[in-house]
């Protein structure tokens, strides 16, 4: 699938970092900045993103609070593909059986907007950040 292709359907990413438009999230857990996007524990050969932004914000809240990161914020970025993805699925399915998907790209994505920020509490689990009042509250 080729970036044209990706331009009618919004993709998310989740992370810990500061990101700014046109940051590029690249391949191997590395920003164009130079920066960890997962800590040193995990060396991916792909970026990810997905169109679900409750996935999105999941895996924000997993990386904000995860790989020895605590006290990170949690953030959600609209982004666009840099060349061609491939669209895998993801484990488990919706609770409607439906397909969970994310898209895999080896030359990454690329920051349109930031869609939403927050600092989980220490007492704050996966279950809680699912809610929408999690991402409301300020």
């Amino acid at each position: 699938m080729s970036a044209e292709d990706n331009l009618s359907q919004q993709l998310f990413h989740g992370t810990h970092a500061r990101l700014k438009k046109g940051d590029i999230i690249l391949p191997h857990g590395k920003l164009e900045n130079g920066t960890s996007n997962f800590g040193e524990t995990s060396k991916p050969n792909l970026a990810y993103a997905t169109p679900d932004i409750d996935d999105a914000k999941y895996f924000a809240f997993h990386a904000a609070t995860h790989y020895g990161q605590s006290g990170k914020t949690a953030h959600v970025y609209e982004v666009e593909p840099v060349g061609e993805t491939k669209v895998k699925k993801m484990f488990p399915k919706n609770s409607d059986g439906s397909d969970r998907i994310q898209h895999v790209s080896k030359e990454g994505f690329k920051v349109k907007r930031r869609v939403a920020s927050k600092t989980p509490k220490p007492n704050e689990t996966v279950a809680k950040i699912s809610s929408k009042t999690f991402w409301e509250s300020k």
